[in-house]
């Protein structure tokens, strides 16, 4: 975060009209205080009404509601990324809790991706029931 935030101010020291994106799909709220403008995250396909909430909860400075909507993404993220970088296997969570959702119609996974196991599935049930989207 410290070489983040100190990218940031050197593109604002050299242009301040330059719009930031953050893409840290698993340090969305860290990211965000930065002073970015907005999110490129593929993490918004599956819930993006919870991350433009946080976005505009950090523009307007009201960290302690951030915080709140923070405490429902994380499990969500957690569910989808587990303890690390994006895989397929983090696209298929992915895809099975957006189906979960009613985002999408399927959660089928295309070879050699393997659909959830049964671990994942409790974890994406349990985080996006937490949510309150569960719609399956």
């Amino acid at each position: 975060m410290n070489k983040y935030a100190s990218d940031i101010k050197a593109i604002r020291d050299v242009d301040p009209s330059k719009v930031i994106l953050t893409c840290h799909d698993e340090y969305l709220l860290a990211s965000m205080v930065q002073g970015v403008d907005g999110a490129l995250v593929g993490f918004a396909t599956f819930i993006p009404g919870l991350i433009n909430d946080l976005l505009q909860a950090v523009k307007v400075g009201d960290l302690k509601r951030a915080m709140k909507i923070q405490d429902v993404i994380t499990p969500l993220k957690d569910a989808v990324y587990g303890a690390g970088e994006p895989t397929g296997e983090a696209h298929a969570r992915m895809k099975m809790g957006m189906y979960l959702a009613g985002v999408l119609e399927s959660p089928t996974v295309r070879p050699p991706t393997e659909p959830p196991g049964e671990d994942d599935m409790t974890a994406l049930r349990a985080a996006v029931a937490n949510a309150g989207l569960l719609k399956r």
